[in-house]
């Protein structure tokens, strides 16, 4: 049977649709989220979002939805949401390679801690891959549970 994922960003629905046996997320986060007092400490790792300043040429709202469209698009391809798995139990690893597929995405590993790998303990023996996409003033994550890397 088919996955489907939802999300809403730029003023656009984008859906991302599977129909293997992985688990599909997706989620669009817009630079703008991030202006002013965020609270990055609870929701971001500082590797994550140091990696992710590198990437980004070190724009803290353009890194900062980086990062949270990752997160963000796991949670949805587990099939829940940040009520159940905290944003600091997923982890982003450095992207694999630099820009690739002349899309100017990326393509990180993601894994899961604490108590989001005792809720969802099939996460620890599976893959878990996002790419994620540069759109305008925002960024497009698709998570893969369980899929190839491509």
């Amino acid at each position: 049977m088919p996955v489907i994922s939802f999300s809403e960003g730029g003023g656009k629905v984008w859906a991302a649709l599977c129909g293997d046996e992985s688990d599909i997320g997706i989620d669009a986060s817009a630079f703008e989220e991030f202006r002013g007092e965020y609270p990055l400490h609870l929701v971001f790792h500082d590797q994550e979002l140091q990696h992710a300043l590198k990437l980004t040429g070190g724009g803290l709202e353009k890194a900062s939805a980086l990062i949270w469209s990752i997160k963000e698009a796991v949670v949805k391809a587990l099939g829940c949401g940040f009520h159940l798995v905290a944003p600091r139990q997923v982890h982003v690893y450095p992207s694999t390679g630099g820009a690739v597929g002349g899309d100017g995405g990326y393509t990180f590993p993601v894994g899961l801690s604490e108590k989001a790998l005792v809720r969802f303990p099939i996460a620890a023996g599976r893959s878990l891959w996002v790419r994620s996409l540069p759109q305008r003033k925002m960024w497009l994550s698709i998570a893969l549970l369980n899929g190839q890397h491509r």
